[in-house]
């Protein structure tokens, strides 16, 4: 028996290989340049020797699926901080 699992659109976008130096700010102003962000977990180590250092990736929340699809196509492989 196969098993298969529909993928529904979502205004959620993962934002990956961030620079440590990246704020939530700077992400927030990025994406706004999409459209309506909606919310933004940036996600840091909670544990140990890293504890409070980011971990390098995120998760933006846009208004409306066609702003994650608009922030998409603007930001797909963009340097933030090199």
């Amino acid at each position: 028996e196969e098993f298969v699992q529909e993928v529904k659109p979502s205004p959620r976008i993962y934002v990956g290989h961030l620079h440590q130096s990246t704020s939530e700010g700077d992400l927030i102003r990025i994406f706004q340049g999409a459209g309506t962000v909606k919310n933004i977990e940036y996600m840091w180590h909670k544990h140990g020797p890293l504890r409070g250092v980011p971990r390098g990736y995120a998760f933006i929340e846009m208004s409306s699926l066609h702003d994650a699809q608009n922030a998409i196509e603007c930001f797909n492989n963009m340097i933030v901080r090199g």
